[in-house]
């Protein structure tokens, strides 16, 4: 990493005096270390000798021993360190630099705060350093610089031992908010019962996905959640809209409030007591903390730079993005839509963990569920990759054994082999599912070796030019092999037969009957919410009502609910206990 050095002739800020009387007060009394070792760490001492004693003391408090001189020097000398940190002279000194432990969570303060400091220093000549690497794009030093400066901030966020009693107040006034609601809703909540009865509302670095066909929609369920959540429990809500304008945007979500016919508004035939909702729709859209970007072109990276900035700017309490397959990302140009789509998933999960609010992302399914007599969307149909045939071998690393993958179905936590493509190498990786995805259409892949792989059509290979469909190979093509590359002979359609797949949270890959195979997007998320309308396909099946399939949730239970499709008014509403809609008093 580059870096600049500091200015001549000014030390980087410390006290070490503060770092001698933390070190002197634990020697005094060897419990007051308590007080320090859940803010403080060794790397935050100036003085590395002082960082390797108190690494000592703490590596003796783990280990229940007691902390004097003796046992202290005993571990440091053990540790091949005594000598160097000034020996037993060294600490006897440190234990008369102070007359008594008390102050010792004062002295960590100091020192923690000076540790801070020089990192906030050092990140910036890193960030400096960013600037003069032309190999660096603009963009990328720009997200690296962003990704710094939280790594401080981030540091600063350590939680602390409490007192019960102190927890008891405030743990009171989330049960009685619960209570009010009814809900039991720890998280953003939608403004659905139903659904956040389910999902006890959008949690903290979620990746929560939304997904259907075109026109059942998805951008309404979302748009009405980002609205309950900004109206209703005042949130900051950033809506990244890749699709539509600012301008349309606006007045869908004016539609949405005022609860008027959308056509109408667009082409200004609204009634007086239409004009009069929209006036009144006015004054809580103006005041709800809801913020617009509309770049219609946009990467991870940029995502990621505009997403900070909201936060840092805002307070941005949840993120909105429409629509994913709509991102682009910041892949080798040799990369497949499929392995894009993954990087863009992965990104945005990360920014929700390292921005610690809930991510929307409104996705767009294939054609698969309008092939089946059930059009009703199922996982297999959000993953960008295929699925293999149950007698497909997966090698286990640790029992050196070979296990068909429809014999893994249910296990979890067990590990496979996987191409690191940063690494260029495979190594093992935990799998954290293994699952059936149905029964579909299956073609056989043969290689010139004489391998054979059983999988759908659309299922993801490494090949020499990157990730490609089974449906994109011919013959002659180089696929990967765990000891090198092969030639792809021929693919013949196989018939119809039960599939599975398997989820790699980490590496997204896996190796399968000797090749390297990918897998889906779907792993990223923490929740997936499925859109269907029967009304779709058959005008006079339950017009009217839309099912929201709860089909992935990472911390809870799965199952549909129900909610009213207003389409006029671009709206969805609650089927229990619901406000009369205008216009149907």
């Amino acid at each position: 990493m580059a870096t600049i050095a500091l200015t001549p002739g000014r030390v980087p800020p410390h006290d070490l005096d503060a770092e001698m009387s933390v070190l002197g007060s634990i020697l005094l009394d060897p419990l007051s270390i308590a007080k320090v070792l859940q803010f403080l760490h060794p790397e935050d001492f100036y003085r590395e000798n002082n960082g390797q004693i108190y690494r000592a003391a703490l590596d003796l408090f783990a280990a229940g021993e007691p902390i004097d001189n003796v046992t202290l020097a005993s571990q440091l000398q053990g540790m091949g360190l005594l000598e160097r940190v000034g020996g037993r002279a060294q600490l006897a000194s440190m234990q008369g630099s102070v007359p008594t432990a008390a102050n010792i969570e004062y002295y960590g303060r100091i020192v923690k705060e000076k540790a801070y400091k020089r990192r906030l220093i050092s990140a910036g000549g890193n960030i400096a350093g960013f600037g003069y690497d032309d190999s660096v794009e603009a963009e990328e030093a720009i997200n690296q610089a962003q990704s710094l400066v939280f790594g401080v901030a981030d540091d600063r966020d350590q939680r602390e031992l409490a007192k019960l009693y102190d927890l008891l107040g405030p743990a009171m006034e989330r049960i009685s908010l619960q209570m009010e609601s009814g809900q039991g809703v720890i998280g953003v909540p939608s403004g659905f019962h139903d659904l956040d009865r389910m999902t006890g509302g959008f949690k903290d670095s979620d990746l929560i996905i939304v997904a259907g066909r075109p026109a059942m929609g998805k951008t309404s369920l979302a748009l009405n959640i980002g609205l309950h959540a900004a109206l209703e429990t005042k949130k900051s809500i950033a809506i990244f809209s890749l699709e539509m304008s600012k301008e349309q945007l606006t007045e869908r979500l004016l539609t949405e409030q005022a609860q008027i016919d959308a056509q109408r508004l667009h082409r200004g035939l609204l009634t007086e007591s239409e004009f009069d909702r929209v006036s009144n729709a006015l004054g809580p859209l103006g005041e709800a903390a809801i913020y617009i970007d509309d770049t219609p072109v946009m990467d991870e990276l940029t995502l990621q730079l505009k997403a900070r900035q909201a936060k840092m700017r805002h307070g941005i309490d949840m993120i909105l993005v429409d629509y994913l397959q709509l991102m682009h990302g910041r892949s080798r140009g040799d990369d497949n839509r499929v392995q894009e789509v993954s990087s863009i998933s992965r990104a945005l999960k990360g920014l929700a963990r390292e921005l610690r609010i809930p991510v929307i992302a409104i996705s767009q399914l294939s054609r698969a569920p309008e092939q089946r007599p059930d059009k009703r969307p199922i996982l297999s149909d959000l993953r960008e990759s295929g699925c293999l045939a149950g007698d497909t071998l997966i090698y286990l690393p640790d029992s050196r054994t070979k296990i068909p993958i429809r014999d893994l179905v249910g296990r979890r936590g067990f590990r496979a082999l996987a191409q690191n493509e940063q690494l260029s190498r495979l190594e093992p990786t935990t799998v954290s599912n293994a699952f059936s995805t149905g029964v579909k259409p299956v073609f056989s892949l043969i290689t010139g070796r004489g391998r054979k792989i059983r999988a759908t059509a659309n299922h993801m290979f490494l090949t020499a030019k990157g990730w490609r469909r089974l449906d994109e190979m011919g013959a002659h093509d180089q696929i990967a092999r765990p000891d090198g590359w092969d030639l792809v002979q021929r693919v013949e359609p196989d018939g119809i037969d039960e599939v599975f797949d398997l989820t790699v949270p980490k590496l997204h890959n896996f190796v399968a009957n000797d090749l390297v195979v990918h897998n889906s997007i779907e792993q990223d998320s923490d929740l997936v919410m499925f859109l269907y309308r029967p009304e779709y396909y058959k005008a006079d099946e339950r017009p009217g009502i839309a099912e929201v399939i709860v089909a992935k949730h990472r911390n809870g239970p799965t199952g549909m609910i129900e909610l009213k499709f207003r389409r006029d008014h671009t709206r969805f509403y609650n089927l229990e206990t619901r406000r009369p809609e205008p216009g149907t008093e």
